[in-house]
């Protein structure tokens, strides 16, 4: 996961696309607004800069200044419905609709602006967040291909890295390398599903599981790197009651993944999991540490990398910080 920020963190280095906060908002608890009542309601709203709002249940209305931008982007593909109405233009887009309705192909939702004023709908039974930013025409293409080149080269590493593991797993016969080829896989398809790319060449005509599948696979990937850290610190031999618990929390994410098919609405139980794992991961490292297990050093500087990641990932879908 750190490998991620590196790659997007550069791919973006020459990207001038502009914050678009602070907007108007309204939150409608009937869910009966016309974007015309919307409206109205707006121009009296207060302006607020968060566009983060936790796992928010009520549709929220934004009213959007883009200044002179010729492209929105709302940088959060994973929102379940998102209308945008540019003057009297109506873009019904959102990862439950096929991905061909919308204007622009790109992994996250790019609307061009061709009118005034803007307005936004937005309803998500998962986390909802809307960060915006927009963009020169010119400026938003050579964003989407600087984008797109270290998407590539991240996806890549890690499919690479998951297939080295798959080929000794087998060769092996060792347990470790199978939970870390399955970690592998699961986060590349989840990180695919979280940037959009999942949707856009993936499953792009199947949108329930487009909205689905990076949670799921984000459970997955949590219960394999449970199981991993289990089987490389061999935990059921120097710490059996440590085994016990890791393998209990890797199980329970096994079941809530499996879950989310049936029931999307139980996605906060994902973030409850993962608030009990990350330490729990941790106690274990610290653990083998003071036992000087080798293993544990390895398994440390990888923690390293993506504990913190997922901990900002995990008070960003909770609103607690900016997406």
């Amino acid at each position: 996961m750190g490998l991620r920020v590196v790659v997007v963190g550069l791919a973006c280095a020459g990207c001038v696309g502009a914050s678009t906060s602070p907007h108007a908002r309204a939150v409608d608890e009937t869910e009966r607004w016309s974007v015309e009542e919307a409206r109205e309601r707006l121009a009296d709203a207060e302006r607020v800069d968060s566009t983060s709002f936790g796992f928010a249940r009520a549709p929220v209305w934004l009213d959007v200044d883009a200044g002179d931008a010729e492209v929105l982007e709302v940088g959060y593909p994973q929102l379940d419905y998102l209308d945008v109405w540019v003057g009297d233009t109506h873009y019904a887009l959102g990862d439950q609709r096929v991905f061909g309705a919308r204007p622009i192909p790109h992994p996250t939702v790019a609307i061009p602006i061709e009118g005034s004023p803007i307005t936004i709908r937005a309803e998500s039974s998962g986390a909802l967040a809307v960060p915006l930013r927009g963009w020169s025409d010119a400026a938003f293409r050579d964003h989407a291909r600087d984008l797109q080149l270290g998407f590539g080269f991240f996806y890549a590493f890690l499919l690479a890295l998951a297939l080295y593991n798959l080929f000794l797993f087998a060769s092996l016969r060792t347990r470790a390398y199978g939970y870390y080829f399955g970690w592998l896989f699961a986060v590349v398809i989840s990180q695919a599903g979280f940037s959009g790319h999942a949707a856009m060449y993936l499953w792009p005509n199947h949108p329930w599981w487009a909205n689905a599948s990076p949670t799921v696979f984000l459970c997955w990937s949590a219960a394999f790197g449970n199981l991993f850290v289990d089987a490389m610190m061999d935990l059921g031999d120097v710490a059996p009651r440590w085994s016990k618990a890791v393998r209990g929390v890797a199980y329970s994410f096994l079941v809530v993944g499996a879950g989310l098919l049936f029931v999307y609405s139980i996605v906060p139980l994902v973030l409850l999991l993962g608030l009990i794992d990350v330490p729990l991961i941790v106690a274990a490292i610290v653990g083998g540490l003071r036992r000087k297990q080798r293993s544990a050093v390895f398994i440390a500087v990888g923690g390293a990398c993506f504990l913190p990641w997922y901990l900002v990932f995990a008070l960003a879908n909770q609103g607690a910080l900016p997406m």
